[in-house]
C-alpha cells in the first residue's frame, strides 16, 4: 500500500544536525523610533544593524547590536551626526570586520542641493568605528545595498537625485577596501523615470548583478522589475525590464519591483520582491513573487505567492542546503513573514510573527533582513510596533519556521505564473569618479532595553494548542493512524523529531480529511515527536517506535 510517507518523500526538505534549536523572539528599544533593517548569523549570535532616534547626535542614527545565540544583547554602538543618518545594508569583510552602507543628512556637502550621499562605515568585530565614507555626486544619494567583492572592495547600489536623467536614477559605485571611488555608473531609462537599485552581487564570472525597480516602461505611476548585467570593470553589458501582464482583473495594471538578487548553485539569478496594483481602482494590494532567470538576466521561470488582500513582499532571499530558498519579508497588514520554497519555488511552509491570528501582546510591524543560522535555523529583523513607537524585532525560529510564539500559519498561496520580458539597452550615463570624503562620524556605546517575547531550547512547546489530536496504535511498529479535528478548509503542516530534537522530516497534509496514516517501518526504534500546526493552533503528540 502507498503510504502518506511515501508519496510525500519530495517534500522532505531538511536534516538538522543540531540536536537543539534556540528559538525565541525579542525587541529592542523605547517607546521611540528602532527599527532592524540588517541581520548577520554568526557563530555566536547576531549581528544587527539599523536606526534608532533614542541615542545618538540628533534625528535618527545608525545603530549596531550584539547579541549572543539567545538573543541577549552583547554590546551595541551608535553612529552618525546631527542629523538623520540610516543604514539598510550590512555585510562582512575579510579582515573580521564588517561593512556598512545606508545614507546621510548630516554629512553633505555645502551647496544648497545635496541633501544627501551614500554613506559607508567601518568597524571592528567588536563594533568599534575604524572609518566612515561619503560618496556623493551633489544631490541626492543613498545606498540600499553593498557586497564585498573578490578584491576586498565593494560594490554598492542604490539611486541619486541629481545626474543626468530623470528625478532618480539607478547608481552603481565600485571601491577599494578603503572605500575609495574607483568607477561609477548611472542607468537612466527615461527623461522623467524613476530607476532605483535595491540590491547588487557580485556574480562567479566576476561581473555585476543588480536588481530593482523603474517606471520608464510601465504606465505611468507604475513599476516594472530592471535587472542590470555589468562586466567585472563596470561596463554596462545588459538590461532587462521584466514587466508581469497576466494576472487578471485583480491587477489590470500590475507592478512589480524587485528587492533582492542571489545567484543559486546553478548559476542562475533569483530575484524576489513584490508584485500588485490598484485593485478594482479603490485598494493597493501586492503578493510577494521569486523569479529565475539565467546568469544574464533572460526569464526562465516565476512564482507569485498571495495572502488575501494585503500588503506582501520578500525583501531578503537566501538558498538553502537543500536548493530550496528562504524568504523573508513582511505580509497582510505589515506582519513580519518568513516562507521557505524548494528547488520549484513551490512552497513548503510559511509564517507571520506578530498578533496576526494569534495569542500574544505584539503588534504588527515589518520584517527587512532574513538569515540562515549555522543550526539549521532562520533569523530575521525588522520592527514592532508599540504604543505609536516602533522596537527592533529579533525572530529567531527553527527549521520549519517556529519561533515558540505570536505567529500563525496564513492561508498563503503559490501560483505559477508566466512573466512578458521585455530586453531594453536603456540609456546608460557615467561618470568616472563620484566625489568622495572621509568624514568622523560621531561614536557612542549604547545599551537597549530589551523584551523577551518568548525563549525556548530545543523542539518547541507552543503556548497556543486550539485543536487535538491522536495517534494509534501507540507504540506502533509499521503504521500509525493520526486523527485530528480542525477546520475543513484549513492545511496542516506536520513534523517529526526524535527525542534529542533532531528533525526526520517535514510535510504537508490537507485539512479536508481527519485522519491519516502514517509509514513509520523506516524510523527506527525510539520516541518521536510530531508537531502539527495550522492555522488555528498547533498540537504536540509523543510516539514511540518499536520494532
Amino acid at each position: 500500500m502507498k503510504t502518506v510517507l511515501q508519496s510525500i518523500v519530495l517534500l522532505i526538505f531538511s536534516i538538522s544536525t543540531s540536536s537543539a534549536q534556540i528559538t525565541f523572539q525579542k525587541t529592542y528599544g523605547s517607546s521611540n523610533l528602532e527599527e532592524g533593517t540588517s541581520v548577520l548569523a554568526l557563530a555566536d549570535g547576531y549581528l544587527i544593524t539599523g536606526s534608532t532616534s533614542s541615542f545618538g547626535s540628533g534625528g535618527k542614527d545608525i545603530f549596531t547590536m550584539k547579541t549572543d545565540l539567545s538573543g541577549v544583547e552583547l554590546w551595541s554602538h551608535v553612529y552618525g551626526g546631527s542629523l538623520d543618518d540610516e543604514a539598510f545594508s550590512l555585510q562582512p569583510t575579510f579582515d573580521g570586520g564588517f561593512i556598512i552602507a545606508g545614507v546621510t543628512y548630516s554629512y553633505v556637502g555645502p551647496s544648497l542641493q545635496d541633501y544627501s550621499n551614500i554613506y559607508l562605515i567601518k568597524i571592528d568585530n567588536s563594533g568599534n568605528y575604524l572609518w566612515s565614507k561619503t560618496i556623493n555626486s551633489g544631490g541626492l544619494d543613498a545606498a540600499y545595498s553593498i557586497k564585498e567583492t573578490d578584491d576586498h572592495g565593494f560594490i554598492i547600489t542604490g539611486y541619486t537625485g541629481s545626474f543626468v536623467s530623470g528625478p532618480d536614477n539607478l547608481l552603481v559605485v565600485k571601491t577599494d577596501s578603503a572605500g575609495t571611488t574607483q568607477w561609477t555608473k548611472i542607468l537612466g531609462s527615461a527623461s522623467n523615470s524613476v530607476d532605483i537599485g535595491r540590491s547588487v552581487i557580485q556574480k562567479r564570472d566576476g561581473g555585476y548583478a543588480v536588481a530593482g525597480f523603474s517606471t520608464a516602461f510601465s504606465t505611468p505611476g507604475d513599476t516594472s522589475t530592471f535587472l542590470a548585467i555589468l562586466n567585472p570593470a563596470g561596463n554596462l553589458l545588459f538590461t532587462r525590464h521584466i514587466a508581469i501582464t497576466n494576472l487578471g482583473t485583480q491587477f489590470p495594471s500590475p507592478q512589480t519591483s524587485a528587492y533582492d538578487i542571489i545567484q543559486n548553485t546553478d548559476g542562475n539569478l533569483v530575484v524576489a520582491g513584490a508584485v500588485g496594483g490598484i485593485n478594482g481602482g479603490v485598494v493597493f494590494i501586492a503578493h510577494s513573487f521569486l523569479m529565475l532567470t539565467d546568469s544574464i538576466g533572460n526569464y526562465i521561470s516565476a512564482k507569485f505567492y498571495g495572502f488575501g488582500t494585503g500588503h506582501d513582499r520578500v525583501q531578503s532571499v537566501h538558498q538553502t542546503p537543500d536548493g530550496g530558498y528562504l524568504c523573508g519579508g513582511f505580509m497582510g497588514n505589515y506582519y513580519p513573514m518568513m516562507f521557505k520554497t524548494n528547488n520549484l519555488l513551490t512552497k513548503q511552509w510559511c509564517f507571520l510573527y506578530g498578533n496576526y491570528n494569534a495569542p500574544g501582546n505584539i503588534s504588527h510591524g515589518q520584517g527587512f533582513s532574513a538569515a540562515l543560522t549555522p543550526d539549521s535555523g532562520f533569523v530575521i529583523t525588522g520592527y514592532n510596533l508599540v504604543n505609536q513607537g516602533k522596537r527592533i524585532h529579533l525572530i529567531k525560529t527553527d527549521s520549519i519556521g517556529q519561533s515558540g510564539c505570536n505567529q500563525a500559519l496564513p492561508n498563503f498561496s503559490g501560483l505559477g505564473q508566466p512573466a512578458v520580458v521585455t530586453n531594453i539597452a536603456g540609456t546608460v550615463f557615467s561618470f568616472g569618479s563620484s566625489n568622495y570624503n572621509d568624514v568622523t562620524s560621531t561614536y557612542s556605546n549604547i545599551t537597549f532595553a530589551d523584551s523577551n517575547l518568548c525563549i525556548s531550547t530545543g523542539v518547541n512547546e507552543f503556548d497556543y494548542v486550539n485543536f487535538t489530536a491522536t495517534v494509534y496504535p501507540n507504540p506502533v511498529n509499521e503504521e500509525i493512524t493520526i486523527k485530528y479535528s480542525i477546520h475543513e478548509s484549513e492545511k496542516i503542516n506536520c513534523a517529526i523529531y526524535t527525542s534529542s530534537g533532531k528533525l526526520v522530516f517535514v510535510f504537508e497534509f490537507p485539512g479536508n480529511k481527519n485522519s491519516f496514516n502514517l509509514n513509520t517501518s523506516n524510523l527506527p526504534s525510539g520516541i518521536y515527536q510530531l508537531k502539527m500546526y495550522g492555522a488555528s493552533g498547533n498540537s504536540n503528540i509523543k510516539f514511540a517506535v518499536i520494532h
